[in-house]
């Protein structure tokens, strides 16, 4: 049930970046409207983004994560909340706020939700403090310290928002987890049931850790991505990919994925928030859909594609996955209904 309907109400994030010119010594004006762009505010998210968080990452991915990774290019040392949270961004905005409804729905008992709402408010204290204190560092360092004292805070925005989150895993353990499994770990059980409908189609699959994986264990599967995510296929793709082994994740977007897929079942795994998943439903003909992610209103996929899954589609199976804290991915198997 959560899957269809899910939480009602909205995380909102006021300020996602700050950048910097150190040449300058102050917050630069062009600079200063990219971060004004991305407060949220009714008028201002878009309806394709479908809700306010995918707006913040909308927002972010198409305009701030072009400029925030060009530290120092052009002379411009660049520092931001943006840029700490584009580090880590898989695990904040895995948190979602939940209401009585998915309350009922989940289970979830008064104190996980309550201790959900303080992370989420510490970790929106770490973004409103930025500015401030990037603001003190360029003020008291000399012109030739202000980029490695900006590089600096940058380090303890993301570790202090990391132990925010996991107070019991080192960065070097969230980070070894997802090189191994990408944004969702598996289990012996979701796996067992994935392959038992290969061959298959995976879109979105990122470097191809899942389709790795079912492949060494006999399953038919290929793989795509349209490569669009900057964190692993930006700029610096060269340089930041990393080679999954076993792996063989081809480049198209969705709809010509499926087109070249024809006859095989479709598995999503972690799709974007955005319209991504409403355009591989759109253009799947299978009856089978594995979708391994998160309900309507957590940080996967859209509106439409859960209405579509509500009317189009019914829910014969569901896996538990082995997910990090305050995560609530599982498997769904969905078969298209009759008529």
């Amino acid at each position: 049930m959560f899957l269809l309907f899910g939480s009602t109400e909205e995380p909102l994030v006021d300020h996602a970046m700050v950048v910097l010119q150190h040449h300058t010594g102050h917050v630069g004006d062009s600079m200063r409207q990219l971060t004004g762009s991305i407060s949220l505010t009714d008028d201002g998210c878009s309806s394709a983004c479908g809700t306010k968080l995918n707006c913040l990452l909308q927002l972010f991915l198409n305009e701030g994560g072009r400029i925030a990774w060009r530290c120092f290019s052009g002379g411009t040392a660049v520092l931001g909340v943006g840029l700490a949270v584009r580090e880590l961004q898989d695990t904040f905005f895995q948190e979602v706020q939940v209401d009585d409804r998915a309350q009922l729905l989940l289970g979830l008992d008064q104190g996980l939700l309550r201790a959900r709402r303080e992370r989420e408010q510490k970790l929106r204290d770490i973004m409103a403090s930025a500015d401030k204190r990037a603001r003190a560092v360029v003020a008291t360092a000399g012109d030739g310290d202000s980029a490695q004292a900006l590089l600096k805070l940058r380090a303890q925005l993301v570790e202090e928002a990391h132990r925010v989150m996991y107070p019991s895993l080192t960065r070097e353990e969230v980070d070894q987890r997802r090189r191994t499994f990408g944004n969702v770990k598996w289990t012996e059980a979701a796996l067992q049931l994935v392959e038992r409908f290969s061959p298959l189609v995976e879109v979105g699959a990122g470097e191809g850790q899942w389709q790795s994986e079912l492949r060494r264990r006999g399953a038919d599967v290929t793989a795509f991505d349209d490569h669009s995510s900057p964190s692993r296929f930006g700029e610096k793709a060269a340089s930041s990919r990393f080679a999954v082994s076993g792996a063989d994740v081809q480049q198209a977007d969705a709809q010509e994925a499926l087109r070249r897929s024809r006859g095989r079942t479709l598995l999503l795994v972690y799709p974007p928030p955005g319209p991504m998943a409403m355009r591989c439903l759109a253009s799947y003909t299978g009856d089978v859909l594995l979708y391994v992610g998160e309900g309507r209103g957590g940080v996967n996929a859209d509106g439409p594609f859960f209405d579509a899954l509500s009317v189009g589609w019914t829910l014969e199976e569901t896996i538990e996955l082995d997910n990090l804290p305050g995560s609530y991915e599982k498997l769904y198997l969905l078969r298209r209904s009759a008529g």
